[in-house]
C-alpha cells in the first residue's frame, strides 16, 4: 500500500505518456452527483485561487481517491468515482476551450458494466442524455460546468491552474 499527494495533472498520463487508465468496476454506482454537488466542486477550487497571502507550497487536497494497481496496467477505482468522473467532465471543458493543437490528453475511464459511456462523454447530446440515467446526470454536469465557466470567464486560466497543478 502506497500513500502519496499527486496533481489532478499527474492523473492524466501513465508513465509512458499514454492516457491513464482508471477501471470503474461492476460494483460501483453510476454516476450521480447531482448539479449542486459539481457546483460546490467548483466552488470550493475557486475559493482556494482567491485566498490571501497565498504561498508556493500549498495545494488544494481532494477527498482521496482509493485506487488498486491492475497487472496490466492502469487502476480499479475502489473509491472516488464520482469525483474522477467529474475531474473529467472539468479537464474535457477546458480541451474544448482551446484549439485541437493545444488540447491535452485526458485520463480513460472504463466501465465493466457501462461500456457507451466513454463514446457518450465523446460526444454529448441531449436526445442520450434522455436515454439512460448515467448520462442524463453526466449532462446535467456537463451543464453545469459549462455555465459556471462562462459566468467565471475571467477567472478561467488562474482556476485551470490551480486544479491542474496544486
Amino acid at each position: 500500500q502506497e500513500i502519496s499527494l499527486k496533481t489532478v495533472n499527474d492523473l492524466r498520463l501513465d508513465a509512458n505518456g499514454e492516457p491513464q487508465c482508471f477501471f470503474i468496476a461492476a460494483y460501483q454506482r453510476g454516476y450521480r452527483w447531482s448539479p449542486l454537488q459539481v457546483t460546490q466542486l467548483l466552488d470550493d477550487i475557486r475559493e482556494f485561487t482567491k485566498r490571501r497571502n497565498p504561498q508556493p507550497e500549498e495545494f488544494y487536497c481532494l477527498q482521496p481517491l482509493v485506487l488498486k494497481a491492475l497487472k496490466d496496467g492502469g487502476y480499479e477505482v475502489v473509491d472516488g468515482q464520482q469525483r474522477l468522473t467529474t475531474l473529467l467532465l472539468i479537464l474535457r471543458h477546458f480541451n474544448e476551450r482551446l484549439a485541437l493543437k493545444y488540447q491535452q490528453q485526458l485520463y480513460a475511464l472504463a466501465y465493466e458494466t457501462r461500456q457507451n459511456l466513454m463514446e457518450f462523454l465523446k460526444n454529448p447530446s441531449k436526445s442520450l442524455a434522455e436515454s439512460n440515467v448515467d448520462f442524463f446526470h453526466l449532462g446535467q454536469a456537463i451543464k453545469v460546468i459549462e455555465q459556471w465557466f462562462t459566468e467565471k470567464e475571467s477567472e478561467v486560466e488562474e482556476i485551470k491552474s490551480a486544479l491542474l497543478n496544486k
